[in-house]
C-alpha cells in the first residue's frame, strides 16, 4: 500500500513539472528595420541586445549579451529561452551610414517591431561675403537648434553639417540688424551624399 502511495505521488509530480514546464514561454526579440523617408530594408543591421541592471537609487548599467544581424528583407529573430536573459532586456540597432540609434527599444510580450533608421547626409553651406553687408548669421533644422554667425573680414567660410538625409531641410539667414528669418530656403537632401548651399552678403 505504501509503494502504491509513493507510485501515485510520483506521478502527481511528474505531472505538475510537466504542466509547469509547458507554460514556460522564450523570450522573443523580432522585428525589421527599414530606412526612413524609402521604406527600403537595411540588409545587415545590427541589433545590439543589452541588459540593464541597476537599482532604484543608482544608475543602470547596460550589459551587451548578443548582437542580431538583419537579412536581406531588413527582418531580424531570435528566441531565448526562460532564464536565459535577464528581467530587463532592450535592444539598439545600428548599421554604418545611418545616424547612431538612442533610442532603446524595450522587449516586452515578444512584441514585434518596426525598426526605422535615418541614413545620414551632409549640408555644406558657403559665406561669401560681397558689398551687400558685414555680417550675417544663419541657422536651421540641420544645425541641432544652434546658430552660426560670420564676419565679412573672415572672407569666404565653408561650414559642413551632418545631417539626417532623405527629407527637406529650411535654411533661415540675415544681416545683423536686419531682423532674423528674412531670408529662408527649404532644400531636399538626399541620403549618402553632400548638398551645397552658398549665401553671398
Amino acid at each position: 500500500m505504501k509503494n502504491k502511495i509513493y507510485f501515485l505521488l510520483s506521478l502527481a509530480a511528474l505531472w505538475l513539472f510537466a504542466c509547469y514546464k509547458s507554460e514556460e514561454r522564450p523570450t522573443i526579440i523580432h522585428g525589421r528595420v527599414t530606412e526612413y523617408g524609402t521604406g527600403a530594408p537595411i540588409e545587415r543591421a545590427r541589433i545590439y541586445v543589452l541588459c540593464q541592471e541597476g537599482t532604484v537609487l543608482g544608475p543602470s548599467n547596460f550589459t551587451l549579451i548578443d548582437s542580431i544581424l538583419t537579412d536581406a528583407d531588413g527582418r531580424f529573430y531570435r528566441e531565448y529561452a526562460e532564464g536565459e536573459l535577464c528581467g530587463s532586456v532592450s535592444f539598439l540597432p545600428y548599421k554604418e551610414g545611418y545616424f547612431k540609434g538612442n533610442e532603446f527599444y524595450y522587449t516586452t510580450d515578444n512584441k514585434f517591431f518596426d525598426v526605422v533608421l535615418d541614413p545620414l547626409s551632409w549640408f555644406k553651406v558657403i559665406t561669401a561675403p560681397d558689398i551687400l553687408g558685414d555680417r550675417i548669421y544663419f541657422t536651421g533644422t540641420f544645425t541641432g537648434a544652434a546658430g552660426w554667425d560670420t564676419w565679412k573680414g573672415d572672407g569666404t567660410k565653408t561650414w559642413l553639417f551632418e545631417t539626417r538625409g532623405n527629407r527637406d531641410t529650411w535654411i533661415d539667414w540675415d544681416y545683423y540688424g536686419g531682423g532674423m528669418n528674412s531670408h529662408r530656403d527649404t532644400i531636399y537632401l538626399p541620403k549618402h551624399d553632400t548638398t551645397t548651399y552658398t549665401i553671398h552678403y
